[in-house]
């Protein structure tokens, strides 16, 4: 058997004006033909003018949370971190047509948009047969 990865990336984008302490959900589809989602990592790319980029994010789908709202400085890696280890290891199954769901909590109203790119560690297990 040969471990296979695919990196999935997801962009997140709540519009400026949206209201202080709501939730927004996003909704992502993983790839089907990988079996498990082993990491996520954020990067953000605007701050929508939230002081300190205080913002929380969090990962579910219908039936389990696999990451309650929580502070993104938790979840994003800085620039000196190696690329292999900049994501929060998860084992989130990957199912036929299963929506999966990015959460953002807003503290305050948003001055511009807030931008942030979630990425998905996928792995899948290729058997090789030797003959």
């Amino acid at each position: 058997m040969q471990k296979k990865y695919k990196y999935q990336t997801r962009l997140v984008t709540i519009p400026s004006a949206t209201a202080a302490g709501s939730t927004t959900d996003t909704g992502v589809t993983l790839d089907r033909s990988y079996d498990v989602c082993t990491g996520i990592s954020v990067q953000q790319v605007s701050d929508g003018g939230i002081a300190n980029a205080y913002y929380r994010v969090g990962f579910k789908d219908e039936n389990n949370t696999y990451q309650n709202l929580t502070h993104v400085g938790n979840l994003k890696a800085g620039d000196a971190v190696a690329p292999n280890e900049k994501y929060l290891d998860v084992n989130i199954p990957i199912t036929d047509g299963q929506q999966f769901d990015i959460q953002t909590n807003i503290p305050a109203v948003l001055v511009t948009d807030l931008i942030y790119e979630v990425s998905f560690r996928l792995e899948y297990y290729e058997v090789i047969n030797d003959q």
